[in-house]
C-alpha cells in the first residue's frame, strides 16, 4: 500500500517497514583480521625488533667495556698517579713516620682514589694534632701540613711507666682556647 501511494505521484518517499530480527545484535568488523601473510608480516617485525634491542645492548656493553679498559689502565694503573712521596710540614713531638703511618698509604696507592678527607681524619684522630691540611698533585707527591699541639706541661707517673717525652707516652697538657685553659691528651 505504502508503495502504490509513492508511486502514483506522492512527494514522500516510500518507505519500507523495519524489520527487526530476534537474537541478532550488532556486527563487529575486525580490522586486523589474522592470515598467513599477516602473521608472518608481524614476524618478520619481531624479528627486526629483537635485532635492534640485541645491537642496542651489543652497543652499550662495548661502550661500558671500552670506558672501564680506560679507566683501569690509563688511570688506576699508571705510574705518574702513584704516591711515591710523602712531603711532612710540622713541629712538635710526633715525627714524620709517625705522621705518615698514621695515614695508612703505602707507595703503591693511587692518588686518584685516596679520599683526603678520611686520611685527614685519620691523623686528626692523634691526640697530639690539632688540625690537618692534605694536599696532592698528580706526579706522585702528597704534602701533610700538619698543625700538632704544643705542650705546656706532662704529666708522668713513673710507677707506671709513663715517663712523658722519653717514652711517648703519658698525658700531655695544652693550653686550650680560653686563656689559662689546660687540656689532657693521653698519647
Amino acid at each position: 500500500m505504502l508503495m502504490s501511494a509513492a508511486k502514483n505521484g506522492s512527494k514522500k518517499p516510500a518507505k519500507r517497514p523495519s524489520r527487526k530480527r530476534k537474537g541478532v545484535g550488532t556486527h563487529v568488523i575486525d580490522y586486523e583480521p589474522e592470515s598467513p601473510v599477516i602473521r608472518e608480516h608481524e614476524a618478520v617485525e619481531r624479528r627486526r625488533r629483537g635485532f635492534r634491542t640485541a645491537m642496542w645492548l651489543i652497543a652499550a656493553m662495548i661502550v661500558i667495556g671500552v670506558c672501564w679498559v680506560t679507566w683501569h689502565e690509563a688511570l688506576e694503573k699508571n705510574s705518574q698517579f702513584l704516591l711515591k712521596t710523602v712531603e711532612v710540614n710540622t713541629q712538635g713531638t710526633l715525627t714524620r713516620q709517625q705522621l705518615v703511618a698514621a695515614t695508612g698509604l703505602t707507595e703503591a696507592t693511587n692518588l686518584l682514589t685516596v679520599n683526603l678527607r678520611e686520611v685527614r681524619a685519620k691523623i686528626e684522630r692523634l691526640p697530639q694534632v690539632k688540625s690537618a691540611v692534605l694536599k696532592r698533585d698528580y706526579h706522585g707527591k702528597l704534602t701533610l701540613d700538619v698543625e700538632q699541639r704544643l705542650p705546656v706541661a706532662w704529666i708522668e707517673c713513673p710507677k707506671h711507666k709513663l715517663l712523658g717525652p722519653l717514652t711517648g707516652k703519658g698525658c700531655l697538657m695544652d693550653r686550650g682556647r680560653r686563656a689559662g685553659a689546660l687540656r689532657c691528651h693521653h698519647t
